[in-house]
């Protein structure tokens, strides 16, 4: 399977259910599926193609990871990226990865001339603002592309960088498919899980979103660990 298959699977179940909430906002799958088609088109009109590596620059917010969807159904690759890093090793990696189209959050525009002196191969920056809207494909387009390669890279994680800079892992579609078969078996939910995110999604927290969109979950996003929020999203 390859990564968007998840969201899909997720979407089959019931187009209407809830799929991402944060602060009193909430997408549905059917919201969710279509907007990562027009993105998906919009990338492929602008000549991105399979392969190309993408990025997205944000704290955790459900429209940047509907943004990741989005690319990830165009076959880009991902580029998680921390945005706690410090501006100029954001640049550094996004440069050595090899990222062609960068998706920011508003707050990190002042920092966008930086990033690029130092990542100049980076070839389009959309914001996660009312720009991101004007840019995606109509409401209703599909980008519906020949399935990916099992052993096709989906994801290039960044490693520690405890002995030098931050190396890029290839992760394949394949690997992901382990993995999410892994976590479905030893965690098995019976009924429509609901997944409280609050730590950043560029790690551990988003890539358990792949499963959880499988099930049909509602994956709750809050923007860190704070424990009065954390305990209220629980109740």
């Amino acid at each position: 399977m390859q990564l968007i298959d998840y969201l899909d699977r997720g979407w089959a179940l019931d187009p209407a259910a809830p799929c991402f909430t944060m602060a009193g906002r909430r997408w549905s799958y059917g919201e969710v599926v279509e907007r990562s088609h027009r993105f998906a088109a919009a990338a492929h009109r602008d000549g991105f193609v399979a392969g190309d590596r993408m990025a997205v620059l944000s704290p955790n917010d459900p429209e940047a990871f509907v943004a990741v969807l989005g690319g990830l159904r165009a076959q880009l690759a991902w580029i998680p990226v921390n945005p706690r890093y410090a501006i100029a090793d954001i640049g550094d990696l996004l440069h050595r990865f090899g990222c062609a189209l960068l998706v920011v959050h508003p707050a990190f525009v002042p920092s966008l001339t930086a990033i690029r002196a130092v990542a100049p191969g980076i070839r389009a920056v959309i914001t996660l603002d009312d720009a991101l809207d004007e840019w995606l494909a109509a409401p209703g387009v599909r980008h519906d592309p020949l399935p990916a390669a099992p052993d096709d890279v989906a994801v290039i994680m960044a490693t520690g960088g405890t002995t030098g800079r931050p190396r890029g892992v290839l992760q394949t579609h394949r690997g992901f498919e382990t993995a999410v078969a892994n976590q479905m078996i030893a965690m098995w939910h019976g009924a429509r899980p609901s997944y409280l995110v609050a730590a950043p999604m560029t790690h551990a927290a988003g890539f358990i979103c792949f499963a959880m969109l499988a099930r049909g979950a509602v994956i709750h996003v809050l923007d860190g660990a704070h424990p009065a929020d954390v305990a209220a999203a629980m109740v």
